[in-house]
């Protein structure tokens, strides 16, 4: 699950063919499904549609899977902040690199 912020940022994260094939699912910071359509390079569209899921459901699938609290009745921007503070921090490239076994 990510937080992509604006429209330019979601090619960065994620591959044009897996959105077009429907790989993903994405909501606005309210909640609403939408749907992204795409060309190799730019995002063309964005508009609200229905989701197989909500984004609450997606939000408690994610707390489940690491083992996280969701705070209820909150906005889905602080679900995710609160979601961040949880989760341990991410290990820099360096860290993955030279990281050391404990063998």
């Amino acid at each position: 699950m990510y937080l992509v912020e604006t429209p330019g940022r979601i090619l960065y994260r994620l591959d044009t063919i897996d959105i077009e094939n429907n790989e993903y699912l994405f909501w606005d910071s309210t909640g609403a499904g939408v749907r992204i359509s795409v060309t190799p390079s730019t995002v063309k569209q964005i508009e609200l549609c229905d989701q197989t899921m909500s984004l609450r459901e997606a939000f408690d699938r994610y707390a489940a899977a690491f083992g996280i609290q969701v705070i209820p009745n909150e906005s889905p921007m602080e679900i995710w902040r609160a979601f961040e503070s949880q989760l341990p921090p991410k290990r820099t490239l360096w860290d993955r690199l030279f990281h050391r076994s404990k063998c």
